[in-house]
């Protein structure tokens, strides 16, 4: 996916976040006079193949759920992802409290020889961001920090990084409350949230001086992306031994036929990372955190750098956008602890956000994931127009306005009136006829927007004038569904 594509992708997920996300879920019935619908099993399905089918056995996934759970509302993925026993990812303290509203319910014990509550099971809460002292203080006192299931259905986890151990350390002294912190290591993106130790010994230094009365460490982060020392760094098909294939980070993922080399091509420059060679590469890193993590035992203790990406490459789909190979992890023995467990953190590919997500079914290759936002419409009219641009067309126009009645859409509809403002900001033009690169689905065909959103979102041309299957009125219009999940929902490169 092109840099443009993704900086569109996230500036719409935002919007939608915004717009959709606490009220979306109240569609239940998925009308078009609505909007958007939260499909509530499609999630739950997405993350049963996922955790169960994808990642290796053993293996914790972590469901981010931050931005209103990427547009699709954060107490309903949050609950799902209760239900179905997974720990979720947020990132401010609104996030934590609708997270912890989503836990379940303790039920009474009257086998306990006394009345009292328990909980079926403990979700943890980890906030993916190093909060600041206030907002650490703020979720204390509103009780989203506990290690105890009998006094509470969740355990809320913050990240501590060189930003704010001292926060975290004067928090936790200040309520007399001893905080569950993940030890966040080396770069995140380009910014300099994590210590950037070599050794384990350093590691196990700064373990060893913490507060344990005010913190307790109970997992180490990474991200694959702290190798990267910008966004144009680039990976160059003479370093490989193998072009067109590529050990996934070094070691970490490996292709069964034990090849090393590198992709070229810009698209999957970011595998190329170790290129830059910026920070340790994975291997290195874990062999930092995890005798440190195996040191703690026997608490459980987590360590994660896995993500969507690299998770997503674990799909032995042939024509999968990480090529026709069946990878697995390669883990350093070291890592092998019986106390430590390896998570994933997953965003996009839990909601069904890229078409690209998909393990095809009829590769036998199991069911994949699928789109969790619905949104129809129907063509009101077809006619022939004239475009700014002097073209002449055949467009069908389809009417969101009616959706302004649930007032809850009207943002959302703005978002859509938007989307001249955020292609642009993406760095996209449009084609020949003036059309923005903007697409819908009708009758299973993907068709361009004749003319950018009018009447603040609620009006949208689509150029039919070359569909095969001509378009006629009734028809029903796809602007989220299986063929157009949010992930593709504008740009398409």
């Amino acid at each position: 996916m092109e840099q443009r594509t993704i900086l569109f992708v996230f500036l719409l997920l935002v919007c939608l976040s915004s717009a959709v996300g606490q009220n979306v879920t109240q569609n239940t019935t998925c009308s078009p006079l609505l909007g958007p619908c939260f499909e509530r099993e499609v999630f739950r399905k997405n993350l049963q193949y996922l955790s169960g089918t994808v990642l290796p056995e053993g293996w914790k996934l972590n469901a981010v759920v931050k931005w209103e759970g990427y547009g699709t509302g954060l107490k309903a993925t949050a609950a799902v992802a209760a239900e179905e026993g997974h720990s979720v990812g947020v990132l401010h303290n609104d996030e934590v409290a609708a997270a912890a509203s989503a836990t379940p319910s303790p039920v009474s014990c009257t086998l306990c020889g006394y009345m009292t509550k328990i909980f079926l099971d403990l979700q943890e809460i980890f906030r993916i961001f190093p909060a600041n002292y206030s907002d650490l203080v703020a979720t204390i006192k509103a009780g989203y920090k506990t290690q105890a299931s009998r006094t509470a259905a969740h355990l809320g986890i913050e990240l501590a990084s060189p930003l704010n151990i001292a926060d975290l350390v004067a928090a936790g002294r200040d309520t007399n409350t001893t905080i569950p912190i993940h030890l966040y290591l080396y770069m995140h993106y380009d910014d300099a949230w994590g210590w950037n130790f070599t050794t384990p010994q350093q590691l196990q230094t700064l373990v060893d001086q913490l507060d344990k009365r005010y913190v307790r460490v109970v997992g180490f982060m990474m991200h694959l992306t702290a190798t990267l020392k910008s966004r144009r760094c680039r990976c160059h098909s003479s370093s490989c031994n193998a072009p067109h294939t590529q050990s996934k980070a070094a070691g970490i993922f490996s292709y069964k036929q034990g090849q090393q080399g590198c992709l070229p091509d810009r698209k999957h420059a970011w595998p190329c990372q170790l290129a830059c060679n910026v920070a340790p590469p994975v291997h290195a890193r874990a062999k930092v955190a995890c005798p440190v993590a195996a040191s703690l035992a026997p608490q459980k203790i987590a360590v994660h750098w896995v993500n969507t990406d690299e998770a997503l490459a674990l799909i032995p789909k042939p024509n999968k956008r990480y090529g026709n190979y069946s990878m697995q992890p390669v883990i350093p023995p070291v890592c092998d602890a019986p106390n430590i467990e390896h998570w994933a953190r997953m965003g996009t590919a839990i909601y069904g956000s890229h078409i690209e997500n998909y393990a095809d079914a009829a590769e036998g290759f199991g069911p994949g994931t699928a789109p969790v936002l619905h949104w129809t419409s129907t063509v009101k009219a077809v006619g022939e127009t004239t475009l700014p641009s002097g073209a002449v067309r055949i467009v069908a126009v389809v009417d969101l306005s009616p959706a302004r009645r649930n007032h809850i859409l009207s943002a959302v509809i703005m978002c859509v009136g938007y989307a001249e403002r955020l292609v642009q900001t993406a760095g996209a033009e449009p084609d020949p006829f003036g059309r923005p690169p903007l697409f819908v689905y009708i009758k299973h065909q993907r068709l361009q927007l004749a003319d950018w959103p009018a009447g603040n979102g609620s009006v949208i041309l689509v150029d039919v004038t070359d569909a095969e299957d001509p378009v006629v009125p009734g028809d029903e219009v796809c602007l989220l569904c299986e063929e157009r999940p949010v992930g593709t929902f504008g740009i398409v490169s």
